[in-house]
């Protein structure tokens, strides 16, 4: 019963942390991380006995890795881990102590639990970026590649989440970022400008030939010293 609360209580202890997390990977990894060093023999525990690893100290660990290789790895029964004796020339095995118990249960309890982390798949909202009728124009036209009236139709269908009716705007976009006068001589208020070149970083970062990113960065340049941009 130990063995099975203890399991939950750790289970309803990550969940809820996890649900708070702003960095629910990285949560996870650690926390398999910490778990395999509970079983790894050939970690060394720590000295510091103010920071403990899952608030055991050097004996709790070592006993729960002797727990964990006695009865986990190596099959053992906790039923055969007292000792044994003779009582009027018969062997009888004493039931186990409620020390060699606990610590059967702490290592059952979290390598269970280790087993739940390493399975565990967290549905992790992850937003893709934001596109822009902007960005997606520049990014074709440092791409070399061209949006016609046959084609605009398709290529905003890529992108449902402009909600667009068609490719009107975008094609309008396409014509006037394919002029490079209109990419790097811009003119507008301080927000406009500003605006206008996070369109152009934000397609940046959807190039992934190098010649076309050496093209967008060069353009990007002579944009900002253009507007007295730093």
């Amino acid at each position: 019963m130990e063995q099975k609360r203890l399991l939950e209580l750790l289970i309803e202890n990550f969940e809820k942390r996890l649900s708070s997390s702003r960095d629910k990977k990285t949560l996870l990894i650690k926390e398999i991380a910490t778990h395999e060093y509970l079983f790894d023999d050939s970690a060394v525990p720590p000295t510091d006995t103010k920071r403990p690893i899952l608030h055991y100290n050097i004996g709790d660990i070592m006993r729960i890795r002797e727990a964990y290789n006695r009865f986990i790895v190596n099959g053992e029964s906790i039923d055969n881990a007292g000792i044994q004796y003779n009582y009027k020339k018969t062997l009888v095995q004493a039931p186990p102590t409620d020390f060699q118990t606990h610590y059967f249960n702490e290592a059952m309890a979290r390598f269970d639990y280790l087993q739940y982390l390493k399975n565990y798949k967290p549905e992790i909202a992850i937003e893709p970026p934001k596109r822009t009728l902007a960005d997606i124009a520049l990014q074709y036209v440092w791409e070399g590649k061209t949006i016609t009236n046959q084609n605009k139709d398709e290529i905003a269908a890529q992108f449902p989440e402009l909600k667009l009716k068609n490719g009107n705007k975008l094609y309008n976009d396409f014509l006037h970022y394919s002029h490079k006068t209109n990419r790097v001589n811009y003119d507008g208020s301080e927000r406009q400008t500003r605006n206008y070149l996070k369109d152009m970083e934000r397609a940046l970062s959807f190039l992934t030939n190098p010649e076309h990113i050496k093209v967008a960065e060069k353009e990007i340049h002579e944009y900002k010293r253009h507007n007295n941009i730093n």
